[in-house]
């Protein structure tokens, strides 16, 4: 039966001769050892194709709400639509980089400690689960940042929220990696990407912002020099 759940859902295929998922209107051929991360609210079921029975691993999971401008502006909806390259409205995602066998490794150990609770299970399922989620998050990036020279559009919005990421925090000690981690990418990948769009590095696009501010406050205010610097990140 179609299933739709408010959660995303992570499923491990461990055995199947052949089958189909159909996700949102679309079919997906699935074999064995496939890692498929299916959105919130799309409907989807699963279809075994063969006499023989399938064996799978369903883990579902949310993400809490977070309101600090330390957190980057790009929904997870809107990032899984952008790295989801095998499908238009990025309804889900195949995950299909090394990563893979740590994330299914992980997802059977969880799996064994359902199976056999001990005062001990709880401790280790939350372990299990940390780790789970850093294959996870490093496959995404993986595949994030493999897409970032096929979809210029896409790529055009994520530098633009680095933009503005440095121009509301010019006046901190924010480095290129801080930058580049509020986008999801890695320093060298942003950098390029930055400079690419922009004829100019992320740092030298700071250093402007800190000049430009500098200049209005040194015309407008009363303040001494040593105190504008300070107040626009420089120390």
């Amino acid at each position: 039966h179609i299933s739709m759940h408010d959660e995303f859902e992570l499923v491990y295929l461990q055995e199947i001769d052949r089958g189909s998922y159909y996700i949102d209107n679309t079919i997906v051929k699935v074999h064995t050892n496939d890692l498929i991360l299916i959105k919130p609210q799309i409907p989807h079921y699963l279809k075994i194709e063969c006499s023989r029975p399938c064996r799978f691993i369903v883990l579902k999971f949310s993400f809490a709400e977070g309101n600090s401008s330390d957190y980057s502006n790009i929904s997870v909806n809107d990032f899984l639509s952008f790295i989801s390259d095998n499908n238009d409205n990025g309804s889900y995602f195949m995950l299909s980089n090394t990563n893979c066998t740590n994330i299914a490794n992980i997802m059977q150990q969880i799996m064994h400690e359902n199976k056999s609770p001990d005062n001990e299970s709880e401790f280790i399922k939350s372990l299990l689960t940390m780790e789970l989620f850093v294959w996870l998050s490093r496959s995404l990036r993986n595949q994030w940042e493999v897409n970032l020279a096929t979809k210029g559009h896409k790529l055009q919005e994520i530098l633009e929220s680095a933009k503005s990421y440095i121009e509301k925090n010019y006046n901190t000690d924010i480095t290129l990696s801080d930058i580049a981690s509020f986008v999801y990418i890695s320093t060298s990948h942003f950098a390029r990407a930055f400079k690419k769009q922009y004829k100019t590095s992320p740092i030298q696009y700071l250093l402007k912002v800190r000049i430009d501010n500098a200049k209005t406050l040194l015309e407008e205010t009363n303040l001494k020099v040593g105190d504008i610097a300070a107040s626009v990140g420089f120390s």
